[in-house]
């Protein structure tokens, strides 16, 4: 089972229910979470406020994903300097 919570996108934290069924029953790879980060994206409009823009949250919102595909390959810290993705990750 797959269960993907989201806060900062609607009035309350929601589940990303779209995304969860995208990502049930494929096998992890960089591919599939490179799709599950734009149906993340996609799934949520979220609203522009004083603490953030609707843009930004939307770009959280995939960045997040991203950083759990790396995370789950063992990743642990990254040197956003010199960061590119590379061989397994890309």
């Amino acid at each position: 089972a797959i269960s993907i919570g989201v806060g900062g996108v609607a009035a309350t934290p929601v589940r990303a229910v779209q995304t969860e069924a995208a990502l049930l029953g494929q096998p992890w790879t960089a591919d599939t979470a490179m799709a599950a980060t734009a149906t993340l994206r996609a799934e949520f409009q979220p609203i522009s406020d004083m603490r953030a823009s609707a843009a930004y949250r939307s770009e959280v919102l995939g960045n997040l994903m991203q950083r759990f595909w790396l995370e789950s390959q063992g990743v642990r810290q990254i040197n956003l300097e010199s960061f590119q993705l590379e061989g397994d990750y890309a």
